[in-house]
């Protein structure tokens, strides 16, 4: 049998080019292109996408800015994100979600986030506080903040109403004011 080379991923694709080569009677299956170190979840990620003749996902590869599809074709592609599309939450990935929400200690931050964002629910303290690996930086009031207002992605705190754009919302990588 034949097979072409191409380079997926970095991994060596062999894809049959012929399937019937001299000698093989026609029952005979054409064999399934193959990827070296293949898992069992790319395996049936192959198997699916074959029969569904769907690009189906392969899990196991998702990262925040890229996820990873088993062809029909017997290749896999990947796909990458200029900004990422989903965050960890303890051991998983999930939707980024800026949505603001009040933990039980009072502080208000995002459902789902690429970095630590955390607001204050009012009183003492840093009005906001980002975190990155292991990192932080806070920005302070000189007083006593009230409790903001949350709509979404933003917590508006009345004290700061006499600036333009007293809000501060939430981003996939950022807040802003």
């Amino acid at each position: 049998m034949t097979f072409a080379v191409a380079t997926v991923m970095g991994l060596a694709v062999l894809t049959p080019v012929s399937a019937n080569a001299a000698g093989s009677d026609a029952s005979s299956r054409p064999t399934q292109p193959r990827v070296q170190g293949e898992t069992a979840e790319e395996t049936q990620a192959l198997a699916k996408a074959a029969d569904t003749d769907e690009p189906v996902e392969v899990l196991s590869h998702r990262t925040e800015v890229s996820q990873v599809f088993a062809n029909p074709s017997g290749t896999f592609t990947e796909e990458r994100y200029a900004t990422a599309q989903w965050a960890r939450k303890g051991n998983r990935l999930v939707d980024v979600d800026t949505s603001l929400h009040q933990d039980e200690s009072g502080t208000i931050q995002p459902k789902a986030a690429t970095v630590g964002l955390k607001f204050s629910g009012g009183g003492d303290g840093p009005m906001a506080t980002i975190t990155r690996d292991g990192r932080s930086v806070s920005l302070t009031w000189p007083t006593a903040l009230p409790e903001p207002s949350v709509d979404g992605d933003t917590a508006t705190y009345p004290v700061l109403r006499q600036w333009p754009r007293g809000g501060r919302q939430a981003r996939r990588h950022q807040w802003r004011r």
